[in-house]
């Protein structure tokens, strides 16, 4: 899961998001698991045995030490499909006036960049404005027990909004962040592909859109070929914690840093790279 809120987590079954204070907390915090048993933050599930990556039980006989067996390099998450899988962005505009929040005219501008770069990359692009609390449980519902979940490699998730912590807003209320991503964990059609979740919730540009956003979208542009998610989401967070600070009339808000965090509990390594 990616938190732009500042924080951000990836793993084959985790979300990413990014941190809401006014200080421009951006975290990374995608999640990615592959395993049926693991949970959004790499917690794994009661289990008797696991095989590793070599092929090899990682479990040993009763009374006998546990002897990890260690890999000469990570495996990759296949990805071999015309349409790889979904990316499905949920993105706030407008909300309603008893919540108090600003207009989020710019979320055009990152929902345009995302939909260039996973269209190019084999991903269907579903896109859903402005939704209710209602609306949006409805249609995560909806996806969680879709039959072409079975056909698609991986599923990634984007949150565009205002928030706050643990919290996310939609058009009339709150949302609790964890409702995006933990039903996904319980999909059998999911079972053993990268999920990826991405929250952005912090300081936006209107000329670029989110930083968090748009920075994601120049790496993915010129390293994809050559990164995995992970690599790519690290330089991300560098790229934003050292070469940007917020320019605000309010001193209180100037001059801040934001930092991306990443939450993963990927298995291998995810390539999105772009179709030929």
């Amino acid at each position: 899961m990616i938190h732009e809120k500042e924080t951000g987590h990836s793993g084959d079954g985790a979300p990413l998001s990014p941190s809401t204070d006014g200080a421009a907390n951006l975290s990374s915090n995608p999640a990615i698991s592959d395993e049926p048993d693991t949970g959004p933050f790499g917690h794994e599930g009661s289990s008797s045995s696991k095989t590793g990556t070599a092929g090899k039980s990682a479990s040993n006989n009763i009374g006998e030490p546990w002897v990890p067996v260690i890999p000469h390099k990570l495996d990759c998450y296949p990805m071999e499909r015309k349409i790889h899988g979904w990316a499905v962005i949920f993105y706030f505009e407008n909300f309603e006036a008893k919540l108090g929040l600003e207009r989020r005219e710019e979320v055009k501008k990152d929902v345009e960049n995302l939909r260039s770069i996973f269209t190019k990359r084999g991903f269907h692009v579903k896109e859903h404005p402005d939704l209710t609390r209602s609306a949006i449980i409805k249609e995560l519902d909806s996806i969680a027990v879709s039959e072409e979940l079975k056909n698609l490699e991986c599923l990634v998730v984007f949150f565009l909004s205002h928030g706050r912590k643990d919290y996310l807003y939609v058009k009339d209320d709150e949302f609790e962040e964890e409702k995006l991503w933990s039903q996904f964990y319980k999909c059998e059609a999911l079972f053993g592909k990268p999920k990826l979740f991405f929250i952005q919730v912090a300081w936006k540009s209107k000329k670029l859109g989110s930083y968090f956003i748009y920075t994601l979208c120049k790496v993915m542009e010129k390293h994809s070929q050559d990164m995995d998610v992970v690599k790519m989401l690290t330089m991300v967070a560098q790229i934003v914690a050292f070469q940007f600070k917020t320019q605000h009339k309010e001193p209180h808000n100037n001059e801040k840093k934001q930092m991306p965090t990443i939450r993963s509990t990927l298995t291998r390594e995810v390539y999105l790279r772009p179709k030929p």
